[in-house]
């Protein structure tokens, strides 16, 4: 070691290091197995805010369109609707809240093709009162 001169630590703590090793293999991989994988490390690795913010700086690069597809895979959406038993709008605007755009599109149009043509009319009347409000 030359006179003056001292080895300096490491900055990068241990787990940021594995973090890093598992993005590059996921990036080298580039298979869902690879990213599953990568979620694991960083769950392990990882605390709570720092994953949330590598999450906002990769859906802040993403296309518009792209973001609710990502979250949507990435969350699972809110799946099939549970019956309503207690209060059915309720529950319903609480599905409403986790469904994903797709979900709620889809369930949307199929429960205004299933209704009656009487409650269709009510609800399109419905519909365009809210618009022009």
């Amino acid at each position: 070691m030359m006179a003056g001169l001292s080895h300096a630590p490491d900055p990068v703590r241990p787990a940021h290091r594995s973090a890093e090793r598992g993005l590059g293999y996921a990036l080298s991989m580039s298979s869902f197995e690879g990213w599953k994988g990568l979620s694991f490390i960083l769950a392990a690795r990882l605390g709570t805010e720092e994953r949330a913010a590598i999450a906002w700086a990769a859906l802040g690069m993403l296309p518009a369109d792209r973001v609710e597809s990502v979250v949507s895979a990435a969350l699972g959406g809110a799946g099939m609707p549970l019956p309503a038993l207690q209060a059915p709008m309720d529950e319903a605007r609480w599905w409403a809240e986790w469904a994903s755009r797709p979900e709620l599109k889809a369930w949307c149009l199929a429960s205004f093709e299933a209704l009656p043509a009487a409650d269709q009319l009510a609800f399109l009347a419905y519909v365009q009162r809210r618009e022009a409000a």
